[in-house]
């Protein structure tokens, strides 16, 4: 990832900007996403779709990995890319460190799982356990054992244009889901009908 005015960082933009032109047609998961390329990399907007990134079958057929906890589990999985904001689940589970009944599991690795550990290491969390990535045709399984599932909290501009895999998932599963409010995601679903939305970073 390359830092903000970086030679790498504008080396990306390039490669963005000449696959968008040079495409004959764009394939993007939210509207939101579809004005973005629109505005800062002067695509058409004629020349954009927005297709939602939805659920595969198996996560509508899952059935639960072995038995749930005696807890009420609250399930995040991840790469833990900025837009996860990963530190807000860590900062919740803090508030809720009283709570003998909740316990939180973070399946993945990735950008910053490292500082994420030394953020839960500070906290001195009790409620909160790290989990090894596990592979793909596990994960619908293991998803379905929560009682409550995450998706992202970021405060990053992309987190405001995307409506996750993990928030298609988690209501295939049937199961609770918190996430953040933004405009990509009210214009897929409806927060207090379908899921519960928080504000970014809170």
């Amino acid at each position: 990832v390359g830092r903000a005015g970086s030679a790498a960082a504008l080396r990306y933009r390039v490669i963005d900007w000449l696959s968008l032109h040079l495409a004959d047609h764009v394939i993007t998961d939210t509207p939101e996403h579809a004005r973005y390329f629109a505005r800062a990399y002067q695509v058409p907007a004629g020349k954009v779709t927005a297709v939602p990134v939805g659920a595969s079958r198996e996560w509508f057929d899952a059935q639960p990995a072995g038995e749930r906890p005696s807890e009420t589990l609250v399930l995040f999985y991840g790469s833990y890319i900025p837009l996860h904001g990963v530190d807000t689940i860590l900062q919740a589970a803090d508030l809720l460190r009283e709570r003998a009944d909740l316990h939180f599991e973070l399946i993945g690795r990735g950008q910053t799982h490292e500082a994420m550990q030394a953020l839960a290491r500070r906290l001195a969390l009790p409620n909160t356990r790290f989990c090894d990535p596990v592979p793909p045709g596990r994960l619908p399984a293991l998803a379905a054992r929560a009682d409550i599932c995450l998706g992202i909290f970021g405060t990053t501009g992309k987190a405001q244009r995307v409506v996750p895999n993990k928030v298609y998932q988690a209501l295939a599963l049937g199961l609770p889901l918190i996430s953040l409010d933004s405009p990509a995601l009210r214009g897929a679903f409806t927060p207090g009908e379908h899921l519960l939305a928080v504000p970014a970073g809170d």
